[in-house]
């Protein structure tokens, strides 16, 4: 009676620590301790290290800057809407995955759980769904989260999936995942993209004249 108390009892911290390290992702809902509506002040509070903060125009002129291979008004984030954005700095990183956030009227409305610049450790911690983890390729992924998706394409590059029903986003590199990113699912969605779209289209052409 007392070794299979004590057999229990050691499977059971067993399975708690294996689900504290865990970072566990929540469509719709949260990474980690990190959810989504919180202001500024609540996600310092929970996440380690420095974050650069950017207004929108700043925003928008890192995209320009960064590549012409994209169309603005697919990126989710400029879908989405936000006027603030937070961007992990490598101390940041070493205690958390999540790479960029971003606000509206100090809302949090978007979440970024990154695969580079962390620790294989952190990296394996990272799932969702149950199953879904970092470095997995599309052919696996794709069986347990379906094929119910908005493409967003980049050039010739179109490995971003939308899955705006549900809240979620999936970017691969070469066919791996690399990138998650946690918003509120909006059945909307197609429709706000529309409605956006010429807006977020002149704003794109804007920063780049200004950039030249």
């Amino acid at each position: 009676m007392k070794i299979s108390t004590l057999l229990f009892s050691v499977f059971f911290c067993l399975q708690v620590a294996g689900q504290a390290s865990e970072f566990r992702l929540i469509p719709g809902v949260s990474a980690g301790p990190v959810k989504l509506g919180m202001n500024e002040a609540q996600v310092h509070k929970v996440l380690k290290g420095k974050f650069t903060v950017k207004n929108y125009s700043q925003e928008l002129s890192d995209f320009v800057s960064g590549s012409s291979n994209y169309h603005l008004d697919s990126i989710p984030q400029f879908v989405i809407g936000f006027d603030k954005s937070l961007t992990a700095q490598d101390d940041a990183l070493e205690n958390s995955p999540v790479f960029n956030m971003y606000f509206m009227k100090d809302k949090l409305v978007y979440i970024g759980i990154t695969s580079y610049s962390i620790s294989d450790e952190m990296k394996k911690s990272v799932i969702m769904k149950d199953s879904i983890r970092f470095g997995m390729f599309f052919e696996d992924c794709h069986p347990q989260i379906g094929d119910d998706f908005m493409p967003v394409t980049y050039g010739t590059y179109s490995g971003d999936h939308v899955y705006y029903k549900d809240g979620f986003e999936m970017t691969y590199d070469e066919d791996i995942l690399t990138f998650i990113a946690i918003f509120s699912k909006d059945l909307n969605y197609p429709k706000k993209l529309a409605l956006n779209s010429r807006r977020l289209k002149a704003d794109q052409i804007k920063a780049e004249k200004s950039k030249d």
